[in-house]
């Protein structure tokens, strides 16, 4: 797959504080730190502009 797209984030806002999901009282998932959201961001882009897999899968990875 070859993405014909300019890929850039520098502008991008992003998440600045802690995110989970509870049931309850307790966490079922807690978010990464929003620190390491800019970089998980441009290392999944990259990957996007950067895979051979069917466009179909690839779609389905980079939405989960």
């Amino acid at each position: 797959m070859s993405a014909n797209f300019p890929v850039s984030i520098e502008h991008s806002p992003f998440r600045t504080r802690s995110v989970g999901i509870a049931k309850g009282n307790r966490i079922v998932h807690l978010a990464p730190p929003a620190d390491r959201v800019p970089g998980l961001i441009k290392d999944l882009l990259g990957w996007l502009k950067r895979t051979d897999a069917h466009p179909l899968l690839a779609g389905c990875v980079f939405h989960y």
